[in-house]
Formats: C-alpha cells, sequence, structure tokens
C-alpha cells in the first residue's frame, strides 16, 4: 500500500506502529480527530497482506458504511472513478469486490459490506468466516452482532479495527471491552488481544483552530462532551439544557419575513397528535440568522379530550390549521401509513417521511438552538412547555442507551423531525471538511 498520511500526528504514528500487536484494535475519541482516516489506512494496508479471505465491513447501516468507509477507500484506491470497485452477487451472497491492476492483491478477497444497527442484523453473518472486520461507528452497533461477529474471526490471522465516538459509560462496548483491563493485558513480546487509542481534536494536525472551534460551536450539552472532549459521560437531565425563553421564543412580530413554509406531523392514535407549522428562509444563510422558525401549533390530546379523532377528522383539521397556507413540504411520522393515505386522497401534496433518527435529530435542534438557527412563536405555548419536562430517561442510560423519556415528546417529536429532514446534513457535512 502506499503511504496514505500525508501528515501524521503523533498520535497517528503510534498507532499505526503498533496496531499489529493486538487482534482487536480500538480508536475512540472526539469527532475530526483522524481515528477513522487511520482506521482505514490500517485496514487496507492489512487487507492487503491477507491471504484470500472474506472481510466484513460494518456500521449502523449499509449507507453509513458506504459513506463513512468505502467513499474513502474509493477515493484511495481508485480515485479516477475507473469502476475498481464492483458489486457483486452469486448465489449465495451479495459483496464488494476491488480489482485495482495496481493493487493485485486486492484480487479474489470479498467484501461483505453490512449494516448493524439492529438486532436482528447478526443474521447476515451466521456461519461466515472472516479473516478481517472494521466496524465503523462502533457504539451503534447492537450487541448481538458484535458478539457474532467476534466469534467468526477464526482464522489464525484474522484481526479487527472498530472506531467509535464515546458514548455512555454504561454502553456496552465500554462495559464489556473498554472497561476489562484483562483484555489489554500485554505479553512478555509486546503482544495483546486489544488495544485502545483515545483520539482528540489536537491528534488532526489539519484541522485549522477557527474549524475546531466550529466543531465546538455545533456540539452541546453531553454530545459536546462525549464529541468533541472525548470523554464517555451519561445524557442526564433536560435534553435541551441550552433552550432560554428569552432567547429562543418571539412575539411573532419580531419573527423574521417570509412566505415559504413546512409542516411537521407526530401522528398518534391514543396519543396526542401535533401540527407544527414553520416559516424558513432559504436564501443564503449568514451567521447568527435564523434559518427556521416555528410560527403556529395545533395539539389535541384524544385521552385528555376523552375522544379519539379519525384520519379525515385530522385530516380536515389540517386543513382549517393551513387555511391560507401553502407549504411546501408536509413532513410526517414515517409510521403513520393510514394517515399519509388520507393526506393524499384529500389531495394535500409535498408529503414526506421524516428522518427519523432520534439521537442525531435531539443533536441537530440543540446545535440549531445554540447557534441560534432555530427560533420558536410565543403563539406556541404547548411547544415551549415542553422543553422543560423532556428529559433523558435515567433507566434507559442505565442500559447504555440514550432515550427521552416517552413523556412530554410529541410537540418535541414534530420539531425534530421538520429540523433533521432539513437540516441533519449541517453536521456531517462540517465534520466531512478539513480532513487529510
Amino acid at each position: 500500500m502506499k503511504k496514505l498520511i500525508f501528515k501524521p500526528s503523533r498520535k497517528m504514528a503510534l498507532v499505526k506502529k503498533y496496531a499489529h500487536r493486538a487482534k482487536f484494535r480500538i480508536l475512540e475519541g472526539a469527532v475530526r480527530s483522524g481515528k477513522s482516516f487511520v482506521s482505514n489506512d490500517i485496514a487496507l494496508s492489512e487487507i492487503e497482506q491477507l491471504p484470500t479471505c472474506d472481510i466484513l465491513v460494518s456500521g449502523y447501516s449499509i449507507s453509513s458504511v458506504a459513506r463513512n468507509v468505502i467513499s474513502e477507500w474509493k477515493k484511495m484506491l481508485d480515485p479516477n472513478d475507473h469502476g475498481y470497485f464492483r458489486n457483486v452477487r452469486d448465489e449465495k451472497d451479495d459483496f464488494l469486490v476491488i480489482e485495482n491492476p495496481a493493487y493485485p492483491k486486492f484480487f479474489g478477497k470479498k467484501f461483505y459490506i453490512r449494516g448493524a444497527g439492529k438486532e436482528h442484523d447478526f443474521k447476515q453473518i451466521q456461519g461466515a468466516t472472516l479473516g478481517y472486520w472494521l466496524a465503523d461507528e462502533l457504539t451503534r452497533h447492537a450487541k448481538s452482532f458484535v458478539d457474532m461477529t467476534i466469534t467468526r474471526l477464526s482464522p489464525a490471522f484474522a484481526k479487527a479495527i472498530w472506531t467509535t465516538n464515546p458514548d455512555s459509560p454504561h454502553h456496552y462496548v465500554k462495559k464489556d471491552f473498554l472497561d476489562k483491563k484483562e483484555l489489554f493485558k500485554v505479553a512478555e513480546d509486546g503482544t495483546a488481544l486489544f488495544k485502545r487509542w483515545t483520539f482528540f481534536l489536537d491528534d488532526n494536525p489539519s484541522l485549522t483552530d477557527e474549524y475546531k472551534e466550529s466543531l465546538r460551536r455545533v456540539h452541546t450539552g453531553v454530545f459536546y462532551k462525549r464529541n468533541v472532549l472525548s470523554m464517555w459521560v451519561m445524557a442526564e437531565g433536560a435534553i435541551y439544557d441550552n433552550f432560554d425563553e428569552a432567547r429562543h421564543v418571539r412575539v411573532p412580530d419580531l419573527l423574521p419575513k417570509s412566505s415559504r413554509y413546512v409542516l411537521s406531523v407526530d401522528y398518534g392514535t391514543g396519543n396526542p397528535t401535533v401540527f407544527l407549522l414553520f416559516k424558513y428562509n432559504p436564501a443564503s444563510w449568514k451567521s447568527g440568522e435564523p434559518k427556521i422558525w416555528l410560527v403556529r401549533e395545533y395539539y389535541y390530546d384524544s385521552k385528555a379530550e376523552g375522544r379519539q379523532k379519525t384520519d379525515a377528522e385530522y385530516s380536515a383539521d389540517m386543513k382549517r390549521f393551513l387555511s391560507g397556507v401553502e407549504v411546501d413540504k408536509i413532513i410526517i411520522d414515517p409510521s403513520a401509513a393510514s394517515f399519509k393515505v388520507q393526506l393524499s386522497q384529500d389531495g394535500f401534496f409535498g408529503i414526506t417521511d421524516a428522518a427519523n433518527d432520534v439521537v442525531n435529530g435531539i443533536r441537530t435542534q440543540a446545535r440549531m438552538l445554540e447557534n441560534g438557527e432555530y427560533l420558536i412563536s410565543s403563539k406556541c405555548p404547548r411547544t415551549i412547555e415542553d422543553y422543560g419536562a423532556y428529559v433523558w430517561d435515567e433507566k434507559a442510560q442505565l442500559l447504555g442507551l440514550d432515550k427521552p423519556v416517552k413523556m412530554h415528546d410529541h410537540t418535541k417529536d414534530a420539531e425534530r423531525y421538520a429540523l433533521y429532514t432539513l437540516y441533519g446534513d449541517v453536521v456531517y457535512n462540517l465534520e466531512q471538511m478539513n480532513t487529510m
């Protein structure tokens, strides 16, 4: 393999130098700190030297693997897009092959690209024999997938390299691996079963001071501690602890002017149904200006009212709610199948399934509040009130899971649907900048 890191920090150089001394290597720490770049470099160098075998590349989903790993591999091994990366399907399964004549040692090796975020995903690799495993975003892998894959690394030469941002200190990755000192015991010859390196922003010398400051601005609360300070900490208390009525709530006359609207819907049968109407600014955005602002809310609690409305009644309510307003999109809870059918039958257009990644959605909303990108009209009292009661679930935290308590969450879900669907790529795009 050609040398791929052109400005290695001391941390990067140490990892490359000593990675071969362990079977399992864990690179954890801050976002954009260089761990993914180093893991990709090490993985390709090691895979190239392996005998013919099957390789697993896993992440939360297949699309996240494609974005975080395979796209980077293509830059290294097929920068001119000659088609050396090919997806193949045989009678048993589908896999990726790399057939660049400049790297003949990759020929004959099968790369299985798999999502690992769901409990049943482990079934994809049952019975496999793997010579190598690269796991991206390890804390987002289901434990059952990790447990199963470890048993599949049976060849004597097999190795694994994992990358992850810190999570809850009760997460299985921390408790089952990082906290078990016996796994990291070093033998007399300097080898160990596991080795671990913690990365910080300063471990990536390609990041400018201005860029590192921008990363600090887009992460708040627990996400700042984990993704910037490289700390394994619990998510506790109020989820949006940076929400401030004096800062984030405006009377209607003081909100920006715009004629562009989107509607977000959290649909409930036994639970409340929420419509939130947002205005947004499609023009080029400047720091310190809002991108989107909430102007109107609808909240119907069937339990409190003593009667559940039908889909047709909610659709009629939506027409009244939107009287005089034309929306560009109706962003709706992906699980609301029957209501989406009703809306289509009633002539609504622009119906879009919400991007429903809860934790990343919360991170996006927290960042937008922190940066003044999102404001709320004082005429939305329920949305404002729910901020004070929307908290992390302490019981889930003890299981290593970041989950909100399922109370006072319906306006928050509807907000998150809109903000993450429209602006959720902002953090990702920022974190892809200034790489080496």
